[in-house]
C-alpha cells in the first residue's frame, strides 16, 4: 500500500456495527475486502439503543467477528455509547444538529465514553479511535477521549490528517462513497445496513478501482510524527474547500492554455 506523503490515498469506514446490523451484507464486504486487502475502520456501537440499527436479529457469533475484524487489522472504533440523540448542536464539525454528547459536562461524556470502552474491552476488542455518531461531539469529547485512552479521531474536513488539542491526531472524513483520490488522505464513510445486490457490486468495482491507493488505521498512525499540528481553530476551519478550490482553479488555468496554445498551432 501507498503510504508516502506524495500519494493520494483511501481509508475505508463502515458505520454503526451493533449485534444487529446487517449481518449478511458485511460479511460479503469483509470477503471482497480480504481479496483486495482493505483494513477498514469500523465503527461499534457499545450498547445501541437506536431502531434504526435494528436491521437483523442479534447476530449469535457477534463477538467473535469483532475479533476476528480485529486481528485481521481493521481500525476498532467507538462510535458513542447509544446511538441516541438528545443533545442539540452541531460541534466541532456543525453538519448535523443533534447530538449524543454535544453540550454535556465533561463528566457525563466521561462516563459514557468509558463506560463504551468498558463494554469493548470486556469481550477483548480494544477500541483506538473515535467516530461520532453524525459527527457531533465537541471539545470537552475530545478532552473526555484523551482520559479514556482513544486519541485517534475520524472526523475533519482536511486533506490530510493533522494532529490536534489533547494530544489527538485527526484522520479526516470527506466522502460518503468509495472515489478514487486525487491528492491527500481521503477517507469513505459507508453506511451499509439498507445495502442489497447492487451497492455490494458497486462497492466491488469501485474498491478494486481504488486497490493501489488503500490504507489502514495503522498506516496512517505510523506517519504521524509526518502531519502537521493545529489548533482548535484550525481543526474547526478545516481546509478541504479551499484546497480543492485552488487545485481547480490550477485545472481550468490549465485547460485554457493547452486551449491557446492548440489555437496557435492551428493558425
Amino acid at each position: 500500500m501507498n503510504t508516502g506523503n506524495g500519494v493520494a490515498r483511501l481509508l475505508i469506514r463502515i458505520d454503526d456495527i451493533c449485534e444487529t446490523s446487517n449481518w449478511h451484507v458485511l460479511r460479503q464486504l469483509e470477503c471482497i475486502m480480504a481479496e483486495h486487502g482493505a483494513r477498514p475502520i469500523v465503527a461499534i456501537v457499545p450498547k445501541n439503543m437506536d431502531d434504526e440499527l435494528v436491521i437483523e436479529p442479534p447476530n449469535p457469533t457477534y463477538w467473535e467477528d469483532l475479533s476476528r475484524w480485529q486481528t485481521l487489522g481493521y481500525g476498532m472504533a467507538l462510535h458513542g455509547y447509544h446511538h441516541t440523540f438528545a443533545q442539540d448542536g452541531g460541534g466541532i464539525i456543525g453538519i448535523c444538529p443533534d447530538s449524543e454528547f454535544v453540550g454535556l459536562p465533561e463528566s457525563e461524556q466521561f462516563d459514557l465514553l468509558r463506560s463504551g470502552v468498558e463494554v469493548l474491552e470486556c469481550h477483548g476488542i480494544h477500541p483506538t479511535v473515535w467516530v461520532a455518531p453524525r459527527q457531533s461531539f465537541d471539545w470537552t469529547t475530545v478532552a473526555a477521549l484523551s482520559r479514556v485512552g482513544i486519541h485517534y479521531i475520524s472526523d475533519g474536513l482536511f486533506v490530510a490528517p493533522r494532529n490536534g488539542p489533547y494530544g489527538s491526531l485527526w484522520i479526516p472524513q470527506q466522502m460518503g462513497r468509495i472515489r478514487r483520490p486525487h491528492f491527500g488522505v481521503m477517507t469513505a464513510c459507508l453506511h451499509v445496513n439498507r445495502w442489497g445486490a447492487t451497492e455490494i457490486r458497486t462497492f466491488a468495482g469501485r474498491l478494486s478501482a481504488c486497490r493501489e491507493c488503500l490504507v489502514s488505521l495503522e498506516d496512517i498512525v505510523k506517519m504521524r510524527d509526518t502531519w502537521p499540528t493545529w489548533n482548535a481553530g484550525q481543526i474547526e476551519r478545516g481546509d478541504i474547500v479551499r484546497v480543492a478550490r485552488r487545485m481547480k482553479s490550477a485545472v481550468t488555468s490549465r485547460g485554457s492554455h493547452r486551449g491557446r496554445d492548440t489555437r496557435k498551432k492551428s493558425q
